[in-house]
């Protein structure tokens, strides 16, 4: 078979030794005979990654080494994405590994979407040692389509899109630029927001991707309140944009969506500080809800 598309993988890698060869024998088994090159971004490591990065790029000439000082999982993307020479960005974190066809239902999106400002395929969790299925709430549910009701989405199900389920058209780098740096925790989600804000997420049910939440050194390990709150200021001031600009029936629904995805962040924050100890801060937040005794009404699995 000929494949048309051709792919730029980028990996951001921060000490995941255990994990990197699973993470890149899953892109190579996903390739059979297209274009792709895969870009893997050391983001200085100290378990040994780098030399096992070095030796994939010896091995496999598709695979390119790039090594930098420590500066973040956002930093490690945009170094990706500069470097890359495609016309579309596929992600995947080094804990996560696709599956044999998440190449096929990529492409296939975009075949039939292609001005999407981003393409997703639904994923499952690996959490001690299951594959958990997710539910996702408002997603298109038997062929791939546009996810309209995104924030909603996000207030009510699993979220639907994974860093290691999307394909990031430049001509989307191009219109917002890269991720936010400085952000340690929900920089990915404000990258998905910003691509529902500006146009159309491209959405698949199919599940091509595993999110491991077994790994070492996820960002959850170092969960403050402070931390987590990066997408909720982000959904504040864009919600506030819309307020700002002129009446309109789309403006109107999507400022809806956006006050229902704060009040469930805030929610969220609320219910993991009280799990997390961080008992100040989950008053602070129930404190804020703007509805007493607010509770989504489809509950999010976290």
């Amino acid at each position: 078979m000929k494949y048309d598309t051709i792919f730029s993988v980028v990996i951001p890698l921060f000490n995941k030794a255990k994990n990197l060869n699973r993470a890149i024998a899953s892109v190579q088994s996903a390739i059979r005979n297209r274009n792709i090159e895969i870009i893997v971004v050391d983001d200085g490591s100290t378990d040994g990654s780098g030399a096992l990065l070095e030796q994939h790029a010896l091995s496999d000439i598709r695979v390119r080494a790039i090594h930098q000082g420590n500066a973040g999982a956002s930093s490690a993307r945009n170094t990706g994405i500069k470097a890359s020479n495609s016309d579309f960005i596929l992600l995947l974190d080094a804990d996560d590994f696709w599956l044999n066809r998440h190449l096929d239902v990529i492409e296939k999106m975009i075949h039939l979407r292609p001005t999407s400002a981003l393409h997703a395929a639904a994923y499952s969790k690996n959490a001690g040692g299951k594959i958990i299925e997710q539910d996702f709430y408002c997603t298109p549910k038997n062929e791939s389509g546009i996810l309209h009701a995104y924030f909603l989405s996000m207030s009510y199900g699993a979220m639907p899109v994974s860093a290691s389920s999307v394909c990031i058209p430049r001509s989307t780098v191009f219109k917002i630029g890269g991720f936010e740096l400085g952000k340690t925790h929900g920089e990915d989600r404000i990258y998905w927001a910003k691509c529902a804000l500006h146009g159309d997420i491209n959405w698949s049910p199919e599940v091509s991707a595993i999110y491991d939440t077994d790994a070492d050194h996820r960002s959850t390990t170092t969960w403050t309140p402070a931390k987590a709150s990066a997408y909720l200021n982000f959904l504040k001031k864009s919600r506030k944009d819309l307020l700002d600009l002129p009446y309109s029936l789309v403006t109107d629904e999507l400022s809806t969506m956006l006050q229902e995805n704060i009040l469930s962040e805030m929610f969220y924050l609320a219910q993991n500080s009280l799990d997390r100890g961080f008992i100040k801060e989950a008053k602070k937040f129930k404190n804020n809800l703007l509805m007493d005794g607010y509770v989504p009404s489809a509950l999010i699995k976290i």
